[in-house]
């Protein structure tokens, strides 16, 4: 691992969401024992009125929004990197940014650029870790194995603190890469160790670490390849099934625009005439007002005639089949029909046990709409009452109403 490595925010989110619960857990204490050991040592060299205790660091700081950080110098201003000193005069416990260690802590502007520096060194390390585990490197085992053999304890402390170990361990059991400096000293602790060992053995066991690390890489690519695979057939699947899902509505739509095609023609006949008189209309009057309600009302009445007239045919559609009508001679684009049953099942609206409209009232409600939206209803009122006895008949006959004593009700509800 020797090439320097900035991720940017996002390449690292997208590469911290690739590790474990635990393996982030492990990452973060040692980057805090990382940061905290780097500053306690440049800290303890000042040799200042302040002690250090700890800093604290917020990862999602945003430099052009600095007032949004969690974290805020003893001044006020928001920070990334917070440090918590203890007087060593009165024993106040403050937390300063980089700027106020300078200036309140007395901190020297040197020893300020060697702390900023090891936080740029620590920060790009653990950015290596993150970018190699993405591409597949683990703990270097072989070499962790080789000194936990071959090496006097002596010789590991040359190179590891006691605090170092413990994270070595911890990253071995998680799988993790290591830092690059840590990586770099147990490399030389193994040369060190080596040179009183075998070499032939040492690189036989480093070139069968480069052969299951082939191995495990040829093993992650053929599974990609299958993920990828399987991916795309399920994508192609998918989009399968939506032209097909996608034709069969646009067929259901070209089924029913050919079923209702007298409606649909109609009612554009109708509002064509009735544009033509509103525009009449609209020309006569200079108020801006007055033309954009007479506009309004327009089509609030079209849409309401269209809703009455979808409504009623469905509910003729939902009745009767194509074999019953020919049955009975109705025809669905019959207008005086389609009102007549809509008025008997109450605007398509039933409940159960409840009365059915009688014919006064279903004839009464077909006579009104046929005013109101000039329905082309050609049957004459005794026409309507004889079709209105023909549906009762035949709404009977398939259980749709029933009787009940002196009463004739609806057997289903109806919506």
């Amino acid at each position: 691992m020797k090439k320097a490595i900035h991720l940017t925010s996002k390449e690292r989110q997208i590469y911290l969401a690739l590790l474990s619960p635990e393996q982030r857990k492990i990452l973060n204490e040692y980057r805090k024992y990382k940061y905290n050991s780097e500053v306690l040592t440049e800290f303890s060299q000042s040799g200042g009125d302040w002690k250090f205790l700890e800093m604290q660091i917020n990862y999602n700081y945003d430099p052009s929004h600095p007032q949004d950080s969690t974290l805020k110098c003893s001044c006020g201003k928001g920070v990334k990197y917070l440090y918590y000193c203890q007087s060593n005069i009165t024993g106040e416990v403050l937390g300063f940014g980089s700027e106020h260690l300078k200036q309140e802590a007395g901190i020297s502007n040197a020893v300020v650029r060697e702390i900023l520096n090891g936080q740029h060194k620590i920060d790009r390390g653990l950015d290596e870790i993150l970018y190699w585990y993405a591409r597949g490197y683990t703990f270097p085992k072989l070499m962790y194995e080789f000194i936990q053999e071959f090496a006097f304890d002596y010789e590991v402390e040359e190179y590891f603190k006691a605090k170092d170990l413990k994270f070595l361990a911890a990253f071995e059991e998680q799988n993790l890469p290591i830092y690059n400096r840590d990586y770099k000293k147990l490399e030389k602790l193994v040369q060190d160790v080596n040179s009183r060992k075998s070499r032939e053995e040492y690189e036989r066991k480093l070139e069968e670490e480069e052969k299951l690390r082939q191995e495990r890489e040829k093993k992650e690519r053929q599974e990609r390849k299958k993920r990828e695979r399987e991916e795309a057939e399920r994508r192609a699947e998918e989009e399968r099934k939506a032209k097909l899902e996608k034709a069969k509505k646009e067929a259901e739509i070209k089924k029913l625009k050919a079923k209702f095609k007298y409606y649909l023609d109609e009612q554009a006949s109708w509002e064509e005439k009735h544009q033509a008189n509103l525009e009449e209309r609209s020309n006569q009057i200079d108020s801006s007002k007055r033309k954009q309600t007479l506009r309004k009302d327009f089509s609030g009445l079209a849409n309401k005639r269209k809703e009455v007239t979808r409504r009623a045919r469905l509910l003729f559609d939902k009745l009767f089949d194509e074999e019953t009508s020919e049955m009975y001679a109705l025809d669905p684009d019959d207008y005086g029909l389609i009102l007549v049953l809509y008025g008997i099942l109450g605007q398509g609206k039933t409940k159960a046990h409840e009365s059915v409209n009688i014919a006064n009232v279903a004839v009464g409600f077909v006579t009104r709409l046929a005013k109101k939206f000039e329905y082309p209803v050609k049957q004459t009122d005794q026409e309507l009452y004889q079709l209105y006895d023909k549906l009762v008949g035949i709404l009977l006959s398939k259980g749709v109403i029933r009787r009940q004593g002196n009463r004739v009700v609806y057997a289903v509800n109806i919506r």
